[in-house]
């Protein structure tokens, strides 16, 4: 992530909005990389379920969530009975 964050920021500038959604390290994991940049992954063996959001010109806009797959966490993510 960090040559790709790098060569694209040359590309790009500062203030261009990058999103990383990344994966294969089997973990839950979130890194803010700069003000603009943020790299997400969501899980394992799909038991999560991860929500990423941000405003494209708004520094540290990024948001995050993750949900366990099953239908009560589902259900509760949404507002909604099971």
């Amino acid at each position: 992530i960090t040559l790709l964050h790098t060569t694209l920021r040359q590309y790009v500038g500062p203030n261009m909005t990058i999103q990383f959604i990344t994966g294969h390290t089997h973990i839950r994991a979130y890194h803010q990389l700069d003000d603009y940049s943020s790299s997400f992954e969501a899980g394992r063996y799909l038991d999560t379920i991860g929500y990423v959001s941000f405003h494209p010109q708004i520094a540290n806009s990024s948001e995050h969530v993750f949900v366990n797959a099953n239908q009560l966490s589902l259900a509760q993510s949404l507002g909604t009975s099971e």
